[in-house]
């Protein structure tokens, strides 16, 4: 699924490019303690600019209720303003 952030600067193969679409998909849960993230940054032409994975564990693992947390999560996690 993927979501509208505010513009961030980037760079992609050595040049400049602004990603204002995260992508996050649940790689690994194991219903216990931890889940799994991966995530694309994108532009608005359909460039991916960066990727990675997050992991949720601890509190924020337990925190969990549901989707709009996650999202919140990851958008922290990568310095990120949802829209």
């Amino acid at each position: 699924m993927t979501k509208t952030i505010s513009a961030v600067s980037t760079w992609k193969d050595g040049a400049a490019a602004t990603a204002t679409k995260l992508f996050l998909k649940c790689i690994d849960d194991d219903l216990d303690v931890q889940a799994v993230y991966y995530y694309e940054l994108w532009t608005s032409g359909n460039l991916k600019v960066a990727d990675g994975n997050l992991i949720m564990s601890g509190s924020d693992y337990i925190s969990r209720t549901g989707n709009t947390y996650t999202w919140s999560w990851a958008a922290g996690k990568l310095g990120l303003t949802l829209t």
